[in-house]
């Protein structure tokens, strides 16, 4: 009994120094080293309708392919290095876009975004001061941008509004418990249900420690960039274009997509506001060698592999609501353009030279519409 006594006193007093010993670390961190962690992981908030968002004036840092890139928020957590104007100044218009990682672009300096070289482009022409805003917040479904657009968006008064489509959303629109979701009654959106939001604050706080960001921060650093065609990575994907030619139209996962969307149609002409919806593309989506190794089976030139363009179309001609595809314009620039790289191989997401193209198309796709040609 006392040896039994001994070892559970000196294991007490062993776990008890390493808790101090991490408090301290963490005082010590907060107080000395706070701007040199505020990297990737740790710009979000909890938030009681939406699960999270973007922090405030957040100054920090997002690492991808082996370099840390500048994010700054403003006052209302988006994606933007100065203030935007209030009230709207007369004569302006305003292009803002709601979406995912694919929209926030944090993989690229902010003047690198399609965001801001679209707002570049729309101002060369002259006529008329354009602002683009970035409303993306990484890993938000359609539901939480539409959400976000209803509760905060509509008051930025953007005379266009851009959903920037991610295949993620398919699934994203039906969880639960972290974020709000609405309840799908046969073909219409029931009640939006929130998030539990003291969880969420609990889950929030153990998960943003300074510690485990200097902890993460090394493995970001670390980490070495992974290949689609690593067995790993491949076997991930395939599982999701599995899941993705499975989806219909009367799937679940299509019945919430087009839901929303209709919702997003019928508060934006409510107020005036024109809707469009834009897909992001995946590198397997135009380059036939990826396609092969996530187990594309249509590979033919212009062809929708997965049919997840051709199925939003589908949802946007119903709801009637302009759809700008890129899938078949970011294809036919892969192959002329002998396979030029659009992406990093890190993650799935646009490169500078996928942004720059993405600002093209956009351009000549508003260009186009009655809306910027007439200035309404």
């Amino acid at each position: 009994m006392k040896l039994l006594r001994l070892v559970l006193s000196r294991a007490a007093l062993l776990l008890g120094g390493l808790i101090l010993g991490l408090l301290c670390a963490e005082v010590i961190l907060r107080v000395f080293f706070c701007k040199p962690l505020q990297t990737e992981g740790a710009f979000t908030e909890p938030d009681p309708y939406l699960g999270w968002r973007h922090q405030a004036n957040w100054d920090g840092r997002y690492f991808v392919e082996g370099r840390l890139v500048p994010i700054k928020f403003d006052e209302h957590g988006m994606r933007r290095g100065r203030p935007l104007a209030k009230p709207k100044p007369k004569g302006e218009k305003r292009v803002l876009f709601i979406g995912d990682s694919f929209t926030a672009a944090f993989e690229v300096p902010e003047e690198k975004t399609f965001i801001y070289r679209l707002g570049d482009r729309l101002n060369a022409a002259g006529r008329e001061q354009w602002e683009t805003i970035n409303g993306g917040v990484r890993g938000y479904g359609a539901d939480q941008a539409q959400v976000w657009l209803s509760r905060k968006g509509f008051a930025l008064e953007p005379d266009i509004v851009i959903y920037d489509f991610c295949h993620n959303d398919l699934l994203d629109n039906l969880k639960t418990k972290i974020k709000c979701t609405y309840a799908l009654n046969g073909d219409r959106l029931g009640e939006l249900k929130l998030p539990d939001y003291d969880w969420l604050k609990r889950k929030h706080a153990l998960k943003y420690l300074y510690v485990r960001r200097l902890w993460r921060l090394k493995g970001f650093r670390d980490r070495q960039p992974p290949r689609l065609s690593t067995p790993e990575s491949r076997a991930r994907y395939q599982e999701l274009c599995k899941m993705l030619r499975d989806f219909d139209l009367e799937s679940a996962q299509w019945r919430m997509q087009a839901a929303l969307i209709r919702k997003l149609a019928d508060e934006c002409r409510a107020r005036g506001v024109q809707l469009y919806v834009v897909p992001s593309v995946m590198p397997f989506e135009y380059d036939d060698h990826l396609l092969e190794l996530v187990g594309g089976d249509r590979q033919r030139d212009g062809e929708d592999p997965f049919l997840v363009h051709t199925r939003l179309k589908q949802v946007c001609d119903r709801a009637g609501v302009p759809f700008i595809d890129a899938l078949a314009a970011l294809r036919r620039h892969y192959r002329i353009a002998n396979r030029e790289m659009l992406w990093w191989e890190s993650d799935n997401h646009y490169n500078e030279r996928g942004h720059e193209l993405m600002a093209d198309l956009l351009h000549d796709a508003l260009s186009r519409s009655h809306a910027l040609a007439q200035g309404d």
